[in-house]
């Protein structure tokens, strides 16, 4: 049951500061830039995740 109420608290803190921060964010660097720091993560991600090369496996069956 702890568990559960810390993770209700989280989102409400989140769901009430998550609002108010983006609104200063716009207010302090402007819509265009706020819209692109909240994307570049993501673009990070899904960039980061097609360059990674899976690990080959020897087929003589030694390690």
């Amino acid at each position: 049951m702890e568990a559960n109420a810390k993770l209700a608290s989280a989102n409400t803190l989140a769901d009430i500061g998550g609002p108010a921060l983006t609104g200063a964010l716009i207010g302090v660097i402007g819509a265009g830039r706020a819209v692109a720091a909240d994307a570049a993560p993501e673009t990070l991600a899904a960039s980061s995740s097609r360059t990674r090369t899976p690990i080959s496996r020897s087929t003589t069956g030694s390690y």
